[in-house]
């Protein structure tokens, strides 16, 4: 369960209750032609009754899970925790965070957070708040007929006495009110039937009519099915086809009421023209959300059809058999959808040297732990400079204030250990917002140079350096190929991994979905490195992105900075321009609580790194990818967040590889075309040539109609990061230029002089006498030195 349980029940609720009720119809249409309508009002009280129940069967029965999931993802058929790092290993001596007395930094409270789940449910309670509220304000107002009726007396109430037969004769009343224009009955345990004053002036005919139908709702106890109707409206009423079975059940109890007057040897003729004329004085609203009438507002029509066009259908034996039959198979199809789960079943290859002991407590405690840091999710994390245990502790107690789904409060949220030889003081700088707790938890252990370690009782933090034995449990993202790795004919993912020389102990596994593309491995820390190896090598022939993060990537590239300009900005500060931004200008995200991205900068010398850099119409994903390789680092975008300082970049998305090559066309095309009539650099610095070169292509470039997009982006990365101990340098340079030899970091200086000549050679000319190339960029062109 997530934060949005109570509104995924609900969801459940109304998809399960409208097949129930598309059974109701298909069922009650295939036999109306030979049923009585007291066997169909009968069938429909049935459905809304089972319909009433479902709610409860949702939360209070196990399920039987035989249709496909609508609101969770499908499982795996091992348990999977997407370790935040390598795999880690628990050491005595660790010493609870919650036991630290320090004072936590706060997130930044996210205010109010709009919510498409709890506003359509708020709609929904709204509706149902509106039908009680009639059904309440209808009592009422019988209360207040009740308080101002005679009851009946003289020839009414002898008539009464003649005709009432029922068992709870002694609990029905009959009453005489001024309120009433035309009779009904209401009542669940003391029945009353309300007539007008004017009865006394009907005609003893009439007068049996009528009170042989009422009679008849008091025996057949309508009133407890006119409140089961009520409820299961108020909770359906966002089903247009409840409020029609609603009305086709009230017509069914009507009409069985009627034959119940045929059969007592009135004409159908009389009888119709009585209906009329009740139908015609009834001028005052009857609370039909409480009671039933004899002249029920549209139902008279069809009835008074009913009467004169057929005969009265009679409960034969092999009809009531059938009724029966029908209503039994109605129940068993309606109960069956209301305790069905929804979940995929996927057919998985798999083969397993030796299977664990699953279902033990300890596995259970840490499945447990597992989905918790999974379906928590924080909507702000700030840290600035935080220690490692305040970090930790306001995790802590960030789980303990969003655990809603656990009904304990004593078991609400997860503790959180750190080891005695974990640097607790290690500071941490992050800023996440709308986060699942378990990559928050990532992030900051990565920070901190630590990893940390799911146990059945808690998360344990450890140093990053602490040795393991231990089986642990990686999903990777492959290829459709994969089973084909190193040409053997393998037939399971056990067999391909053990031939490419990975082994496996005593309770390891690999599993390969071939409808996901997923291996997911168990196996001990070194192996699983050994897999990572293999796979990033290319051995499973290009193996494919992961969707999250592919998905995570996407909407990167579809951002677009109109302009940045760096100078001299420390990295952090760079990062924190770029989230901004970020958020500025996600115009695809429709809650602005999930607008932007996140940015981690990972711990190490990168942060000490400041960035120079001078771009116009860049996608941010070019952006933070140039930050990260002028400060000397890489990127790595997660399905959460973008992470500067790993070695290894990032790709671009495969649907963003063609983009891309056209670009780059463009841009090689832009250095062609482009004549420069007079060049001539006298000494100048390379950043200040390069700087001349970009304004030159923006002059020059005649043949882009978009003031924006004309020109180039130059930039320059002289290959070593410039720290924040040098001196400022150009808007355009990478950092100071180092020659690698007895400290001397003069940048050099170009002597060039040239007429009418194209950008692409101008540029050429220019890098070669800066021992530098360039290379065509889809946004910009980079120079680097030569190697």
């Amino acid at each position: 369960m997530n934060d949005f349980t109570i509104p995924v029940i609900l969801a459940e609720f109304l998809v399960k209750s409208g097949v129930v009720l598309a059974i109701g119809f298909g069922v009650l249409a295939a036999i109306s032609r030979v049923l009585p309508a007291e066997v169909m009002h009968s069938l429909w009280l049935r459905i809304f009754s089972v319909s009433l129940v479902i709610p409860v069967l949702l939360v209070a029965v196990p399920r039987w899970k035989v249709l496909p999931d609508l609101f969770t993802l499908p499982p795996t058929e091992t348990p999977v925790l997407e370790m935040p790092s390598k795999p880690v290993t628990y050491t005595t001596g660790y010493t609870p965070v919650s036991d630290v007395a320090v004072p936590i930094v706060p997130a930044a409270d996210p205010g109010f957070e709009f919510s498409w789940p709890w506003t359509l449910f708020a709609i929904w309670v709204g509706g149902v708040a509106w039908l009680l509220l009639r059904s309440v304000s209808g009592g009422m107002f019988l209360r207040r007929i009740e308080r101002g009726a005679e009851p009946a007396s003289g020839k009414i109430l002898a008539k009464f006495n003649e005709l009432n037969d029922s068992p709870r004769r002694n609990r029905i009343t009959l009453l005489l009110s001024p309120l009433v224009k035309s009779p009904f009955t209401w009542g669940l345990v003391r029945s009353r039937i309300a007539l007008p004053e004017s009865a006394a002036n009907w005609s003893d005919d009439d007068l049996e009519m009528i009170l042989l139908h009422e009679l008849e709702h008091v025996r057949r106890n309508d009133a407890r099915a006119v409140l089961v109707s009520r409820l299961f409206l108020a909770l359906n009423w966002v089903n247009p086809f409840a409020w029609i079975a609603i009305d086709w059940a009230a017509q069914h109890r009507e009409e069985a009421c009627d034959w119940r007057v045929i059969d007592a040897g009135f004409s159908s003729e009389n009888y119709a023209a009585m209906l009329f004329r009740q139908a015609k004085i009834s001028v005052s609203p009857i609370p039909r959300n409480c009671a039933t009438a004899v002249a029920e507002t549209g139902t008279i029509e069809n009835r008074v059809k009913m009467i004169l066009n057929e005969s009265p259908r009679i409960l034969s034996g092999k009809v009531t058999l059938l009724s029966r039959l029908s209503g039994i198979a109605t129940l068993l199809a309606v109960l069956a959808i209301g305790i069905s789960g929804f979940s995929d079943n996927e057919a998985i290859a798999a083969d397993v040297a030796e299977p664990s002991n699953p279902g033990t407590p300890a596995d259970e405690g840490i499945a447990a732990i597992e989905q918790k840091l999974k379906n928590i999710s924080i909507p702000s994390v700030e840290f600035s400079k935080t220690p490692l245990r305040n970090a930790l502790a306001f995790l802590q107690q960030k789980s303990v204030d969003l655990d809603a789904t656990e009904p304990d409060p004593a078991r609400k949220g997860i503790d959180i250990i750190l080891d005695a030889d974990a640097a607790g003081d290690t500071p941490i700088t992050l800023r996440m917002t709308k986060v699942p707790l378990i990559e928050a938890l990532r992030y900051t252990t990565e920070l901190a140079d630590s990893k940390y370690k799911v146990e059945p009782k808690a998360v344990v933090i450890l140093p990053l350096t602490s040795p393991t034995a231990e089986l642990y449990t990686n999903v990777f993202q492959v290829s459709p190929t994969f089973m084909n790795i190193g040409g053997h004919d393998a037939k399971t993912a056990l067999e391909v991994l053990t031939h490419a020389g990975v082994t496996f102990p005593q309770g390891g596994s690999a599993i390969y979905n071939r409808e996901t593309s997923q291996l997911i491995v168990r196996n001990t820390e070194d192996q699983i490195e050994l897999i990572e190896a293999l796979l990033d090598s290319g051995s499973d022939q290009a193996a494919a992105m992961d969707p999250e993060v592919e998905a995570y990537l996407r909407r990167i590239e579809s951002i677009t900075l109109p302009s940045v300009e760096l100078v001299d900005a420390p990295i952090m500060d760079a990062a924190a321009f770029f989230q901004r931004r970020s958020v500025e200008l996600d115009v695809d995200e429709p809650d602005p609580a999930k607008k932007g991205i996140n940015i981690v900068v990972a711990s190490g010398g990168i942060r000490d790194a400041v960035v120079n850099l001078k771009l116009t119409d860049v996608p941010l994903g070019e952006a933070l990818r140039y930050t990260a390789e002028l400060a000397g680092g890489g990127l790595r975008v997660d399905e959460s967040a973008v992470v500067i300082g790993y070695d290894k970049s990032t790709p671009r998305s495969p649907g963003g590889l063609a983009a891309a090559k056209a670009k780059i066309e463009a841009n090689e095309k832009k250095l062609t075309s482009i004549v420069i009539p007079h060049l001539e650099f006298v000494e100048t610095a390379l950043p200040d040539a390069l700087e001349f070169l970009q304004q030159r292509s923006v002059d020059l470039d005649i043949n882009e109609p978009d003031t924006s997009k004309k020109g180039l982006n130059f930039v320059l990365d002289t290959g070593r990061p410039k720290k924040r101990e040098a001196s400022a340098g150009d808007p355009l340079a990478g950092g100071g230029f180092d020659s690698g030899s007895g400290g001397d970091t003069r940048e050099p200086t170009i002597d060039l002089k040239l007429s009418n000549i194209t950008l692409a050679a101008a540029l050429k000319y220019t890098c070669d006498l800066a021992g530098m190339e360039y290379i065509v960029e889809p946004h910009n062109i980079l120079i680097h030195p030569k190697p």
